[in-house]
């Protein structure tokens, strides 16, 4: 039957995608996952999918949790079935995003089967799940010819929530594999890791059977607890261990088969702000260092009516400069808009503020003629002035509005024939998660914009509680000013304008407070 809407009738159905997010960490989602993500309509998720990847949706993405939050129960299956087939009914573009894999102890089946009933269009996307790779990923692998040929997983999560009926159920689970030999994997059995240990031991296996619990696995604050079934509850509420956590029991839990933690970012999260472009870069090699990511603040890069005048006079002007890849991005669009042929610039010298900038323009083919040692605006302007002619030449400045000005103010101090085209403006959207923050040892920030964005809503905002263990990073000195300038107390400057230099300088400042 179709799903009716009200008393509006029958709805245009659309379709929904259950979609597994991968076992946390964001950049483990598959791809096809993450294709959809970004383009869909509304996006139901859990805690378990990572809020982080909610940054990859777009702008005008409907975004409805379903899971626990302040201590309040998680919606009813029930509700979140009505969600998706009322989203669905009304023609939108659905993903159901869950941690792990969907029909791995997901519920994703019981979806499926309410859209089937309703005759709504759906489709199944596997994610990894947990139950191998956070293991995997924390040095532990689940089989080994040596050791292992099988691994059994078992959820110790139950319906009922009488701890009888649930030792019942364990107990069937453990002695039906009894005799199996393997790797044991038991999911969501973090408060109930006593029993299970128990159990394992009445079943037969030794009191030096290994064992390990791998508690907020692929993420910044993982932690791996190593024992025998006779020792391991002990150790992990010595530890003050919390859930989410998967425990391991077979020879391989003794195993530590990874290099990571030798990274010098490992154990890092780090939240970035910007321009998706460049904060995708960022996430990138920052990842490559160890750390975590979680976006916390996109900027939008609007260009701006009223350039006509420059491109109608390309010709004219015998430099061109560029103080931000943004800068570039807009003016080819300008150019692919005018239908002009590059070559209308072959007697036109350019030069860019750094190396991300000069990046981005041989995108579109074009070599920078100069580019400073030092990637700030005043390099730029001494270095310049050393090349022009006041007599000869014509610049024409291609900035943000909000950019910086020193560039407009030097050469005019020193007589050059310049304008500056207020290209573009640069807008900051909502904060992702305010939640986020408390957990971040490092903000990120690779302009002035961004801080006036980020602070737009509440001025005050660095001197909250929340935000005084926070060191803020910023790309240049411009945007450590306004950093200052906006009361934040702990500032990282980057020695290098650059991506790179963005992590190099984190890199830097852990290694001085003694990481």
């Amino acid at each position: 039957m179709d799903y009716h809407d009200g008393n509006q009738g029958k709805i245009n159905r659309g379709h929904v995608y259950l979609v597994g997010a991968g076992p946390g960490s964001a950049d483990l989602i598959t791809v096809r996952g993450l294709r959809l993500l970004q383009r869909c309509d509304t996006v139901v998720y859990d805690r378990l999918a990572g809020e982080e990847l909610l940054s990859e949706t777009k702008p005008s993405c409907e975004r409805i949790y379903a899971g626990k939050r302040g201590g309040h129960p998680s919606m009813t299956q029930e509700e979140i079935n009505h969600i998706l087939l009322e989203k669905a009914a009304k023609g939108r573009m659905v993903v159901r995003l869950k941690g792990g894999d969907p029909f791995v102890f997901g519920r994703g089946g019981e979806e499926a089967e309410c859209l089937m009933q309703a005759q709504i269009p759906f489709t199944y996307v596997p994610g990894v799940t947990s139950a191998v790779s956070v293991p995997g990923l924390a040095g532990i692998p689940v089989t080994h010819r040596e050791l292992s040929r099988s691994f059994h997983v078992i959820t110790a999560h139950t319906t009922d929530r009488d701890e009888a009926a649930r030792e019942v159920y364990l107990r069937s689970q453990i002695e039906g594999v009894k005799a199996a030999e393997g790797t044991l994997i038991f999911l969501m059995g973090c408060s109930c890791l006593e029993m299970i240990c128990r159990l394992l031991l009445e079943s037969g296996k030794p009191p030096q059977f290994p064992a390990a619990v791998v508690a907020r696995g692929t993420r910044y604050d993982e932690t791996v607890i190593s024992g025998t079934i006779s020792d391991l509850a002990g150790r992990v509420r010595e530890a003050n261990v919390k859930s989410p956590a998967i425990i391991i029991a077979g020879d391989t839990a003794s195993f530590c088969l990874r290099t990571e933690s030798s990274l010098p970012l490992s154990g890092v999260r780090i939240g970035l702000t910007g321009t998706r472009a460049l904060t995708e870069r960022l996430s990138q090699t920052l990842r490559e260092a160890g750390a975590e990511t979680v976006w916390v603040q996109e900027l939008f890069v609007h260009k701006r009516d009223g350039q006509e005048q420059y491109f109608e006079n390309l010709s004219v002007y015998t430099w061109i400069v560029f103080t931000s890849a943004n800068g570039v991005r807009i003016f080819w669009e300008q150019m692919r808009e005018r239908n002009l042929d590059v070559r209308i610039l072959g007697g036109v010298k350019v030069a860019v503020i750094g190396s991300g900038t000069a990046d981005c323009l041989r995108e579109y083919g074009l070599w920078a003629d100069y580019m400073p040692d030092t990637y700030t605006a005043g390099a730029l302007a001494a270095g310049l002035l050393k090349l022009l002619d006041r007599e000869r030449d014509r610049v024409l400045l291609y900035q943000a509005r909000e950019g910086n000005p020193v560039l407009e103010e030097t050469f005019r101090r020193y007589g050059i024939n310049t304008e500056r085209a207020f290209a573009y403006t640069v807008e900051a959207g909502e904060l992702h998660s305010w939640a986020a923050l408390d957990t971040l040892t490092y903000l990120t920030f690779a302009s002035s914009s961004g801080v006036r964005g980020f602070i737009r809503e509440d001025p005050e905002r660095f001197a909250r509680k929340e935000l005084r263990h926070l060191r803020a990073v910023a790309i240049g000195e411009k945007t450590a000013q306004a950093l200052a300038g906006a009361g934040c107390k702990h500032i990282v400057t980057a020695a290098s304008c650059t991506v790179r230099g963005l992590t190099q300088a984190i890199v830097e400042d852990m290694q001085l407070r003694g990481r």
